[in-house]
């Protein structure tokens, strides 16, 4: 149990690393401005998802589910209203998903994350196609005893 903590937490944080080197919004770095101008903060292009339950199967049974907190990241030329219109396709595809991974991911010790990121990430380019979404983020993960 404590080395799946540890391994979900360390995937928490590299997600959060990850995000901070794509976004430079994310980072603790002020923006440069340029002399004599005001610039306007850049437009935020994430968007959250609803949380997602991940079961965790061990001998035909769940033991405990995992929460996961999602953020999207749309393309420059897609605007966040064509994704939340969406959102509940999305949804309906990553409950899909996370209970087929969890099948076939059965009396695994460890839950491998990049694996189900991979899968949620084919979700979404099959509902919005290969040109809006660009990232998916783990933003948050807890674990809940069923």
């Amino acid at each position: 149990m404590m080395k799946r903590i540890f391994f979900l937490l360390l995937a928490a944080l590299l997600t959060v690393a990850a995000v901070s080197h794509i976004n430079p919004a994310w980072s603790n770095e002020a923006a440069p401005e340029a002399e004599g101008e005001n610039q306007a903060a850049p437009e935020s292009r994430l968007i959250a998802a609803d949380s997602l339950l991940v079961p965790v199967i061990k001998s035909r049974r769940v033991i405990e589910y995992m929460a996961i907190q999602i953020s999207l990241e749309h393309t420059p030329s897609t605007t966040a209203e064509e994704i939340k219109h969406d959102m509940p396709r999305v949804n309906d595809a990553f409950v899909r998903e996370a209970y087929l991974f969890a099948k076939e991911n059965s009396d695994v010790e460890n839950m491998d994350m990049e694996a189900l990121r991979s899968r949620l990430m084919t979700a979404l380019t099959s509902v919005f196609g290969p040109d809006k979404i660009s990232g998916l983020f783990f933003t948050g993960i807890q674990s809940i005893k069923a």
